[in-house]
């Protein structure tokens, strides 16, 4: 997460989807417990004993989670400056269900493209693809400078079982908080016609359901 000052000893997270600025209101300022970060109630709290605290400046080091939730539990680290972390590695795959490419574009964005074949997934296949996502996501949330846009192309896709599409909603519930912090936006593209057209955009239309995403979205 990323705060920005905003007067009277509050900081607010400023690294958030633009469509969700006015919705979303996660901020840190000093209480009657000490500094923490709370939306609605309070979700971390400064581990700096209260006595040492400054209400002016918020401690820099150890925080800790005190609310439930993948979100918001574990040890936190509050830093002045963006953590040093070696350069990013763009990632590429592929099988003969699907091929995953990621590319570095313009001002720190990075794309990427996910393009399904003929082939049937196999679970195997699902699993992979899982992991590399979520590992791309992981290194890029920690790199506060990133932002991500998806490309998923699905036109020659073949209709996948309902196991592997519930793998991928799993999946958004598992890294959504991630997400939240780099996804921008994402392309699926489909050109759906006939009853196999039909049925991918049911599919998609499922998910997009159970895993709404936060940021826009387009269907072409």
């Amino acid at each position: 997460m990323t705060f920005t000052e905003d007067g009277d000893n509050t900081w607010h997270m400023t690294r958030l989807p633009a469509q969700q600025a006015t919705k979303v209101h996660i901020i840190m300022s000093f209480g009657r417990h000490g500094w923490h970060i709370k939306e609605g109630g309070v979700k971390i709290q400064a581990s700096t004993l209260l006595a040492e605290q400054d209400p002016r400046v918020p401690p820099l080091g150890a925080w800790e989670g005190v609310s439930s939730g993948i979100a918001w539990t574990g040890h936190w680290t509050l830093q002045a400056e963006k953590p040093e972390l070696p350069p990013l590695e763009m990632i590429s795959m592929a099988s003969e269900s699907f091929s995953l490419e990621t590319f570095t574009l313009e001002d720190h964005v990075v794309r990427v493209d996910l393009r399904m074949h003929r082939q049937a997934l196999s679970d195997q296949d699902v699993e992979n693809c899982v992991e590399t996502i979520r590992h791309g996501v992981k290194e890029l949330a920690q790199r506060p400078e990133y932002t991500l846009l998806f490309s998923f192309q699905l036109q020659d896709a073949a209709i996948p079982a309902m196991r592997h599409v519930k793998r991928l909603v799993a999946l958004s519930h598992e890294i959504g908080h991630l997400l939240f912090l780099v996804a921008r936006g994402s392309a699926i593209i489909l050109r759906p016609h006939g009853f196999l057209g039909a049925a991918m955009v049911a599919i998609v239309r499922f998910v997009q359901s159970h895993a709404a995403a936060l940021w826009p979205e387009t269907i072409v």
